[in-house]
């Protein structure tokens, strides 16, 4: 039995109208997206923490989004004024929905995973055991002068992300519900 990921969609996301999922951004811009077989409509308290500080952190700035999972906060950077973006994800089907969803934007300044040459901020929005999985595989991520926009953290794990990052670099915390986003400047 297949699954109706559309069905799935209108049923979960408050953001699923005329069989898109449509997020409008502060900015009076809108973020869609197909509905597929990926994580993120921007509903969950980690991505609306990141969404929140997208707006001042990456106009004319190149972003790097791993584990992009729909890719809502890489399409979200673009409407932000982002000069180019870099998504990183391992599902397939997750990329799958992606690629419909930067063609349903029509947005040509999105790569999936392509290493960038250069970068300024990398958002890292997923479990903190991810995290760490991730950072491993994309060790250069961690260069000096990169701002860092984590969240999928609980707070009871905070500790552990200043310590991963070092807290002499944590240069904004915002909390919402159980959930917290760090932003750092290497």
């Amino acid at each position: 039995m297949e699954i109706d990921w559309e069905e799935i969609w209108r049923i979960h996301s408050p953001y699923y109208k005329n069989g898109r999922f449509e997020l409008d951004l502060d900015n009076g811009e809108c973020v869609l997206l197909h509905p597929g077989a990926a994580f993120g409509d921007g509903s969950h308290p980690t991505t609306n923490l990141v969404l929140g500080q997208l707006g001042t952190l990456v106009k004319g700035r190149t972003v790097v989004d791993l584990g992009s999972g729909s890719g809502v906060l890489s399409l979200a950077s673009v409407r932000y004024g982002a000069k180019e973006v870099f998504a990183f994800e391992i599902d397939k089907a997750s990329i799958e929905s992606m690629e419909k969803s930067i063609a349903l934007n029509n947005i040509t300044s999105i790569s999936i995973n392509k290493r960038p040459q250069s970068f300024d901020i990398v958002l890292l929005n997923m479990i903190s055991s991810e995290q760490e999985i991730a950072l491993r595989s994309h060790p250069y991520l961690l260069a000096p002068g990169t701002i860092f926009l984590v969240s999928g953290i609980l707070e009871e794990e905070k500790d552990n992300i200043l310590q991963r990052f070092n807290p002499k670099h944590l240069i904004k915390e915002v909390v919402d519900k159980s959930w917290i986003s760090l932003c750092f400047m290497l």
